[in-house]
């Protein structure tokens, strides 16, 4: 099973960016200094800044957060750090949305719960049984399970 969260360092930082203080970097032309033709594409959380200078025709690309398997990171991690705490994504999403952060879908975040989330959690409590049923087969003695029928 493909695990993208092995892929990504959760704990990186990452910051709120007002899209205007990213288009002062991206206004100037890194080899000639004229000015430049910004095209952005969004994604989610998820931010191309494809810069275009028509006097020396040099392009440039930058990209808010890594692509793993054409997923932007920062959406998976979202998705995962709303459903892993407990959040409502409703609540979660009101809130990015009346301070006109670009966030995710609905459709999304529940995508990713079904596609990633919800295996990446089955697939560590399956591996965390057969650990312990291994523990348990290699301990000397009998072994007596008992419990409420749960």
């Amino acid at each position: 099973m493909f695990n993208v969260f092995r892929l990504l360092d959760a704990t990186e930082t990452k910051f709120i960016v007002y899209k205007d203080c990213l288009a002062t970097l991206f206004h100037h032309c890194r080899h000639c200094s004229s000015s430049c033709v910004l095209n952005w594409h969004v994604v989610g959380t998820f931010v191309t800044v494809t810069q275009y200078c028509e006097s020396c025709d040099s392009t440039n690309r930058w990209n808010s957060q890594p692509i793993i398997k054409n997923i932007p990171a920062a959406n998976l991690q979202l998705s995962a750090a709303v459903y892993f705490s407990g959040a409502s994504f409703t609540k979660i999403s009101r809130v990015l949305s009346t301070l006109f952060v670009a966030s995710i879908s609905s459709s999304t975040f529940y995508n990713h719960v079904r596609q990633y989330l919800q295996p990446t959690i089955l697939s560590v409590w399956d591996n965390s049984q057969k650990e312990m049923m291994h523990l348990l087969t290699q301990r000397p003695g009998k072994i007596i399970i008992g419990g409420d029928m749960r």
